[in-house]
């Protein structure tokens, strides 16, 4: 399998999903009625992609294993050259995993859903947990897999670390990721500023963590070492209906749509002319902080400030100026910034 930092590009094959996770960013679940792509257009996607030069696609919902031709898909994608990332929430049935386990090893990998351990079926909806961990035994032995958790108000150290705990056992790789504030996920609990960046902290002292964002903590201090590419312009995400948007985050702002993929004749061209147009906005006010500038800052994440804010004009909720100055005044006796929330950019 390729470096992780090969290009990717995403592509939601259904809104169809299994479960019906409390901090789904874009309200998938179970339903009948959808608009999702035909096999014909989803192949025609892929092409489309090949033609860019694309050489990783990353599947996901919803819950891609859904589709009935999802096998049709996946062979596509490997007969043009590209890798294939499946992005699952494990509960996966005999056949479909059957069939999984004879898939190109040297070409395929996994991405699975694991919001710790005791908490995992709270927030999937179902008694999803003892499934999905079953999957990740039963496809890590073949295939590169990361887990995937997200950091909430829930998920408490111990559960971290028993997520810890099973990826190494199975020699999988883990990151954890915040809560964001789309879809379903406005109502979860989102984890305060200075308990995320602790946690953020703790994780990277551990060692063998992969932290979203490349987050790095060393001497005192966060850096960054992987640009947002949103703020690049040179991110694409395909929803299951065509549409495409400059990340998954973004998808329920449909004012963010850059275009119907299907309707522009699979001209992704095209639809990169429209990424100025509607992520003009996408030099918030991170971009303009001297933490950032003095590269001591990953910069927050777009989508997320865009849904705390519908602006992209705006102050990440995990600030990392906030949390420097607040631990400034915590060494002063004070418990938060004067005058503040403790977010300010100023």
């Amino acid at each position: 399998m390729k470096n992780r930092s090969t290009r990717r590009f995403y592509f939601a094959l259904t809104e169809r999903c299994n479960l019906h996770c409390s901090h789904c960013f874009n309200q998938s679940g179970e339903r009948e009625d959808t608009d999702d792509l035909t096999t014909d257009q989803a192949l025609n996607v892929i092409d489309a992609a090949c033609r860019e030069g694309y050489e990783c696609m990353q599947l996901t919902g919803g819950e891609a294993l859904l589709r009935r031709d999802i096998f049709d898909i996946i062979r596509h994608i490997h007969a043009r050259g590209m890798l294939v990332s499946i992005q699952t929430n494990g509960v996966i049935g005999k056949k479909v995993m059957a069939a999984l386990m004879l898939l190109d090893a040297g070409r395929t990998e996994f991405i699975v859903s694991l919001d710790g351990i005791r908490t995992h079926s709270a927030f999937r909806g179902r008694e999803a947990m003892l499934q999905t961990m079953a999957s990740i035994r039963q496809l890590s032995p073949l295939f590169p897999l990361r887990i995937n958790s997200l950091l909430s108000a829930h998920i408490s150290r111990q559960e971290v670390g028993a997520v810890i705990d099973l990826a190494y056992s199975v020699n999988a790789s883990v990151a954890f990721n915040p809560v964001c504030l789309s879809g379903r996920g406005k109502a979860a609990d989102v984890m305060g500023c200075a308990d995320y960046f602790a946690r953020m902290i703790e994780l990277q002292r551990q060692g063998g963590v992969r932290i979203r964002k490349g987050f790095d903590y060393a001497d005192g201090s966060f850096r960054e070492t992987e640009d947002c590419p949103v703020r690049k312009g040179t991110a694409i995400f395909v929803s299951h209906n065509g549409d495409c948007y400059p990340c998954g985050f973004l998808e329920v702002h449909k004012e963010l749509c850059m275009g119907n993929l299907v309707a522009l004749r699979y001209d992704l061209k095209q639809v990169f002319r429209n990424y100025p147009v509607t992520c003009r906005k996408v030099t918030d006010a991170c971009l303009s902080c001297a933490y950032y500038l003095s590269r001591h800052c990953f910069a927050g994440c777009p989508a997320r400030i865009f849904a705390a804010n519908n602006t992209f004009d705006a102050r990440e909720i995990y600030c990392m100026k906030a949390y420097y100055l607040l631990n400034e005044h915590k060494k002063n006796g004070e418990s938060t910034l004067p005058g503040s929330t403790g977010m300010e950019r100023s």
